[in-house]
């Protein structure tokens, strides 16, 4: 009957961050749901990572023919410029984080503003959301690579994040940044993001190959939750 987390004083979770976030993206449960009012707004991760494999889940909840959200994660130089002007997730004119944008339910990659090649909609298959269907994410510090996938299916791109194949090739640098920080942008929508440490019931509970975190579906093998024990041992 009570919103409960699985934080301890020795271990915690990503959420968002309400620091730069604008007033047009609400956060609530925890700083994990985000609601967007139909002007653009961001937020960012309070974990960022320089090497290790990331695992984390998105829950949309409102998927309609006006949603607009973003679910990926922006480098920490891009964190740092966006906040002078935080209505996207990729304001600026270079490279600084990637996203998959659910547009209307259905999904595409973004960087820099734009459609990757290769990573649109008609590109990647069955990739229409509906309410109560999860964006999975896996991020491969270790290798610079991203992968996603809708609920339990084949990750996009024919990719296998535990045998390093496949998914989206990124490249990181001193100019653009070396950390990765989990982001979120919407215009119009409802989603909330689990770390590992749910503010939402999930029927299953999976947790990452050192037991820690709690998803609705398993984490590719070798990836992990965002949280401080991981971070320790990984990040």
């Amino acid at each position: 009957a009570t919103d409960q987390t699985t934080d301890t004083p020795t271990n915690n979770f990503c959420t968002y961050s309400n620091e730069y976030n604008r007033t047009d993206l609400t956060l609530s449960e925890g700083n994990l749901k985000c609601v967007g009012d139909s002007t653009w707004a961001q937020t960012f991760g309070t974990i960022g990572v320089s090497t290790g494999k990331w695992y984390w889940e998105i829950l949309l909840d409102n998927t309609g023919s006006s949603t607009y959200i973003k679910g990926g994660f922006i480098t920490d130089i891009g964190s740092v410029l966006n906040t002078s002007n935080n209505d996207y997730l990729f304001h600026v004119d270079h490279a600084l984080g990637w996203a998959a944008y659910s547009l209307a339910g259905a999904i595409e990659i973004r960087n820099d503003s734009a459609v990757i090649s290769g990573y649109a909609n008609s590109d990647l298959g069955d990739t229409t959301f509906a309410d109560g269907d999860t964006l999975c994410l896996a991020l491969d510090m270790t290798n610079t690579r991203f992968h996603f996938r809708k609920n339990d299916g084949d990750w996009l791109k024919s990719g296998d994040p535990a045998g390093n194949s496949g998914g989206l090739d990124f490249t990181l640098s001193d100019t653009i940044g070396r950390v990765c920080i989990p982001a979120c942008s919407i215009s119009v929508g409802t989603c909330t993001t689990n770390f590992g440490s749910p503010s939402f019931s999930i029927s299953s509970g999976n947790a990452d190959g050192d037991g820690y975190g709690s998803f609705e579906y398993e984490p590719p093998s070798g990836f992990y939750a965002l949280c401080t024990k991981n971070l320790a041992k990984y990040g």
